[in-house]
């Protein structure tokens, strides 16, 4: 005869995250869209931590915990467009030949880095060569 018994963990498929961790997980996207959107709709400089929170329907404190202060918050959006671009630019290189595709991958790599240092202020902006 077939055990149709369940334990606690046969009962969550083993790659769901816990509650609490689910939530702050999605509490931390909407935090991050909001502050997006209206870094968007009116430039950075024009946006308070309290008007992220409120658009993203969390309070202020939580926020606060989430990131640590407003430059938090802004290099958690500085970190989340470095990965964008480099997953875009892995994708469009996944289409080249080993040798090709090797470079590629070495200069977004030290591409991102670079982008990591400057957004950090640990290095200065290149200048743009024509």
């Amino acid at each position: 005869m077939e055990d149709t018994s369940f334990t606690e963990s046969q009962d969550r498929p083993a790659t769901a995250p816990p509650p609490r961790e689910a939530w702050r997980r999605k509490m931390r996207d909407d935090v991050l869209d909001a502050a997006r959107a209206m870094a968007a709709e009116r430039g950075w400089d024009s946006v308070s931590l309290s008007q992220v929170a409120s658009r993203a329907e969390v309070s202020r404190p939580t926020v606060y915990k989430e990131f640590g202060s407003r430059g938090g918050l802004s290099q958690a959006l500085d970190v989340g467009v470095v990965r964008v671009g480099s997953d875009a630019i892995t994708v469009t290189a996944g289409g080249l030949d080993g040798g090709e595709k090797e470079s590629v991958d070495t200069a977004v790599r030290q591409g991102t880095e670079r982008l990591k240092d400057v957004l950090a202020g640990r290095t200065p902006p290149a200048s743009p060569t024509a």
